[in-house]
């Protein structure tokens, strides 16, 4: 099952990480908007205004990644 879910603040996108994946959906239509390798992912969080979304990785590999909070890709 998922480790991390995540609704963007106008309820548009829903992020999911799972073992080793981070998946972006739109979440009226549930079309993947993005899909990224995310290794060990602890944590998530959209901007307030949703342009960005941070994926903050745990265990051995500790950080955070910022990206497109819209379409998911690299910022």
């Amino acid at each position: 099952g998922p480790y991390v879910v995540c609704w963007s603040p106008d309820g548009g996108r829903l992020l999911v990480g799972t073992n080793g994946w981070a998946v972006l959906l739109d979440a009226r239509t549930g079309t993947m908007l993005h899909e990224r390798a995310a290794n060990s992912m602890a944590a998530a969080a959209f901007s307030p205004d949703g342009r960005l979304l941070a994926l903050v990785a745990g265990r051995a590999r500790r950080g955070i990644l910022l990206v497109d909070g819209r379409t998911g890709g690299s910022v």
